[in-house]
C-alpha cells in the first residue's frame, strides 16, 4: 500500500512539471516588419530612446518644469502609490511560504459544589473553586510540492514589475504634455508679436488710406475695408492672448500649481533636433511602457493558469502544536505541564473536478487574450513609430515650402501696395495680399510646432523618459 502510495505521488509530480517552468515569451510574438518606411539603425546604440529627456529638451526652462512635473504631477504621485501597494503586495504571496503561527492564551474559573449532606460524606471538600489556564501555540506550513504558492509569488512580482510599467508611462505622458504645451505657448508668443506687428502696420495703412482719399485716389468704401482689416486684427490678438493664458494655465494643471504666468524662452532660440536613428524594432519590447505592460499581463495570466492547473493536485499541511497548561485548585499552586504535538494532512480534490476543470479552460483562454493584445500592442506601436517619423519628415518638408512661399508673398504684397499708389491696382488687391501674408506667417509657427510635436511623439514612441 506504501509503495502504490509513492509511486501515485510520483506520477502526479512528473505529470506536474509544468507548473514549475518560468514564463518565456511565446515564439509567435514577433516585430518583424512592423515599421512602415522607416530608415531602421543596425543596433540600438543610436536609438533616440536611449537618450535621456534632457538631450532631447534642451531649453532650461522647459527642464525646469519637467523636473516640477515630476515631482509634483497628481497623476505620478498616484502611480507611484501603486507601485508600493504592488511592493506590499508581493511581500505578503513571499511570506506564504513561511509558516504561520497562532498564539492564544486562555483562561477559565468554575466552583463545585453539593447539598451539606453531600458535602458532609465527601468530607467536607466541597465547595471547590478551579483555575484553568493554557497557553497555547500552533504553527501549520504548507508544502509547495505542487507550486500553488510560487506561482502565486511570480504572478505577484509580474504585478509589480507592470505597475512599476504604468508609473514608468505616466511619467512619459507628463514629460511629453510640458514639452507639447511649452512649445504651443512659444509658438503663440511668436504668433502674437507677428500678429501685433501687423496690426501696428495696417493701423498705419489706415491712416493712408485717408491721406489717398483726399488726394481722390481712393473712395470711402476702401477706407471702411482697411478699417474692419484692422479691428479683426487687433481681435485676433485678444483672441491669441486668451490662448496663452489657457495654455500657461495647463501647463500650471500639469504641475499641480495654482494658475501663474509661466516663465519661457523664445521659439526662435529653440534648438530643433533631428530625429535620430529610431534603432531596431526589437527596441520596443525593452522600452515602451505600454508592450512591456502588455507582456506582464500575459506572464501573469500564464502564472494564474498554472495556479489552476495545480488546484487538481493536493494540499499538503504539516501542524504542530505547543501547549503550557496550569490547572490548579484554589489557587495557581502547581507548576503545570507542557504539551507538545504534531500532525500532517493532505487535501484532495475529488467532487469538484468539472470546477477546476472549467477554471483552469477559463484561465487558458484569458492567457491566450492576453498573448493576442501583447502582439496587437507591438503593432500598434510599430504605427506610431511610423506615423511619427512621416509627420516629421512632412512637416520638415512643409516648413521649408511655407518659408519660400512667406517670401512669395512678402513681394506681392509689396508689389500691389506700390501698384496701388500709382493707381494702377484696387484696395482689395493690396488687402487680399496682406490677409495671405498673414496667414502664411501665422502657418510658419504651427509648421515649428507640427515639427517640435512629431518629435515629441516619436522620442515618446520610441519608449523614451526613462533616464
Amino acid at each position: 500500500m506504501k509503495k502504490t502510495l509513492i509511486v501515485m505521488l510520483a506520477a502526479v509530480m512528473f505529470s506536474s512539471c509544468h507548473i514549475y517552468k518560468k514564463y518565456e515569451r511565446p515564439e509567435s510574438i514577433t516585430t518583424d516588419n512592423i515599421y512602415r518606411d522607416v530608415v531602421t539603425a543596425s543596433d540600438d546604440s543610436t536609438s533616440m530612446a536611449n537618450l535621456s529627456w534632457r538631450e532631447v529638451f534642451t531649453d532650461t526652462q522647459l527642464q525646469t518644469l519637467i523636473d516640477s512635473a515630476l515631482k509634483n504631477n497628481v497623476d505620478l504621485q498616484k502611480a507611484m502609490l501603486s507601485v508600493e501597494m504592488a511592493e506590499a503586495n508581493l511581500k505578503m504571496n513571499r511570506r506564504a511560504f513561511a509558516p504561520s503561527v497562532v498564539f492564544n492564551p486562555n483562561g477559565a474559573i468554575g466552583r463545585i459544589s453539593a447539598s451539606e449532606t453531600a458535602n458532609k460524606q465527601l468530607g467536607n471538600a466541597l465547595p471547590i473553586t478551579a483555575n484553568t489556564y493554557a497557553f497555547p501555540i500552533s504553527a501549520s506550513w504548507e508544502l509547495d510540492i505542487f507550486g500553488k504558492v510560487n506561482n502565486a509569488k511570480r504572478a505577484a512580482k509580474v504585478q509589480l514589475l507592470q505597475t512599476q510599467e504604468y508609473n514608468q508611462a505616466a511619467r512619459c505622458k507628463i514629460i511629453s504634455a510640458v514639452a507639447t504645451t511649452y512649445y504651443t505657448l512659444l509658438v503663440l508668443d511668436k504668433q502674437l508679436e507677428i500678429t501685433q506687428q501687423t496690426s501696428e502696420v495696417w493701423e498705419k495703412q489706415v491712416e493712408t488710406m485717408k491721406s489717398m482719399k483726399i488726394a481722390g485716389m481712393v473712395s470711402e468704401a476702401a477706407i471702411a475695408q482697411s478699417e474692419a482689416a484692422s479691428t479683426s486684427v487687433k481681435i485676433s490678438v485678444l483672441a491669441i492672448k486668451d490662448q496663452i493664458r489657457e495654455v500657461e494655465n495647463a501647463i500650471c494643471l500639469l504641475l499641480n500649481e495654482t494658475p501663474r504666468t509661466i516663465e519661457r524662452g523664445t521659439l526662435d532660440e529653440q534648438t530643433i533636433p533631428a530625429i535620430m536613428e529610431v534603432g531596431v524594432p526589437s527596441t520596443l519590447l525593452a522600452n515602451r511602457p505600454d508592450v512591456r505592460i502588455a507582456e506582464y499581463s500575459l506572464a501573469s495570466a500564464y502564472y494564474n493558469t498554472n495556479v489552476a492547473r495545480s488546484q487538481f493536485y493536493p494540499s499538503i499541511t504539516i501542524t504542530g502544536t505547543g501547549s503550557w497548561l496550569n490547572n490548579a485548585t484554589g489557587s495557581i499552586i502547581n507548576p503545570g505541564q507542557l504539551l507538545l504535538s504534531a500532525a500532517g494532512s493532505m487535501l484532495m480534490p475529488l467532487f469538484c473536478k468539472g470546477q477546476l476543470i472549467a477554471n483552469l479552460k477559463v484561465s487558458k483562454l484569458k492567457e491566450e487574450q492576453a498573448r493576442l493584445d501583447f502582439q496587437k500592442t507591438i503593432l500598434d506601436a510599430g504605427t506610431e513609430v511610423s506615423n511619427a517619423y512621416f509627420a516629421y519628415n512632412l512637416a520638415r518638408e512643409t516648413q521649408e515650402l511655407r518659408a519660400v512661399q512667406v517670401e512669395q508673398l512678402k513681394r506681392a504684397e509689396e508689389a500691389t501696395t506700390s501698384l496701388l499708389l500709382l493707381g494702377s491696382s484696387t484696395y482689395l488687391e493690396v488687402l487680399t495680399a496682406q490677409q495671405s501674408l498673414l496667414s502664411a506667417q501665422q502657418a510658419v509657427e504651427n509648421d515649428k510646432l507640427s515639427t517640435l510635436k512629431a518629435i515629441i511623439t516619436m522620442y515618446e514612441a520610441l519608449g523614451g523618459g526613462r533616464y
